[in-house]
């Protein structure tokens, strides 16, 4: 098979999987099932719930004390240099090795190029990272809603259209937005961005105080309202 068509059929193995509820990976030889929920996981706590504030996990920055129901959180810092993802794999690696949970923050991720963002997640997600989180920390994000989508899909597309083994980028990647954004900008992402090809958010950073990013109340208000929705496996990316 050539490069052209190699790539083509790599391609469209990721259409499929990012509109299918469920699907077999080849690779890893295993039956992946897509989530319709949503989880809100609070900056301070690390605690995650999901839309009815049902306890789903826990996340500490301690990797040293794993507990029932409780997972890791680890801070990717921007800019990122080439020589440390080797501890973070390591790090990433020494939680799955304890059967834990692992979010991974990638602070400021919009004070990097897209590009930069895909690489990290791709080698992350290689260490079966399970959740990655690009946090606009410093607010770094447009609030005018065009422009804010604009570079949002660069970005989500960037990391979504990685073909990884096991469960999907688009069901691993999450959001943290800055304190300062407004209920136009959650609402703009739970529906797609103007056309609707932003891929389906599932996991969320909030804040129950609204000091560290949005606040809970405000993000779990439009979510509840695209919960059940048709398109809820929506991959995004135009096809």
């Amino acid at each position: 098979m050539n490069v052209t068509c190699s790539l083509r059929a790599t391609t469209l193995r990721c259409i499929r999987r990012r509109l299918l509820s469920t699907y077999y990976d080849s690779q890893s030889g295993m039956h992946i099932t897509r989530s319709h929920s949503f989880s809100l996981t609070d900056i301070s706590t690390g605690i995650s719930t999901d839309l009815n504030a049902k306890t789903l996990n826990i996340f500490k920055s301690d990797r040293h004390t794993p507990t029932t129901n409780s997972g890791v959180s680890i801070n990717i810092d921007m800019p990122f240099y080439n020589n440390n993802i080797t501890d973070t794999v390591k790090l990433i690696q020494a939680a799955k090795s304890q059967h834990l949970q692992v979010k991974a923050n990638i602070i400021d991720a919009f004070s990097a190029s897209s590009s930069d963002i895909q690489s990290i997640a791709g080698v992350i997600a290689d260490a079966e990272v399970d959740i990655i989180t690009l946090c606009d920390t410093s607010g770094l994000l447009s609030q005018d809603i065009e422009d804010a989508a604009d570079v949002l899909q660069d970005y989500f597309e960037a990391v979504t259209w990685l073909d990884v083994v096991g469960t999907p980028l688009v069901d691993r990647i999450a959001i943290r937005l800055n304190a300062s954004s407004n209920k136009e900008v959650v609402q703009m992402i739970a529906e797609g961005g103007d056309w609707r090809e932003m891929p389906m958010i599932r996991h969320w950073d909030t804040c129950e105080t609204g000091e560290h990013g949005l606040k809970t109340e405000l993000v779990r208000s439009v979510l509840l309202k695209y919960g059940e929705r048709p398109d809820a496996c929506r991959g995004g990316g135009s096809i």
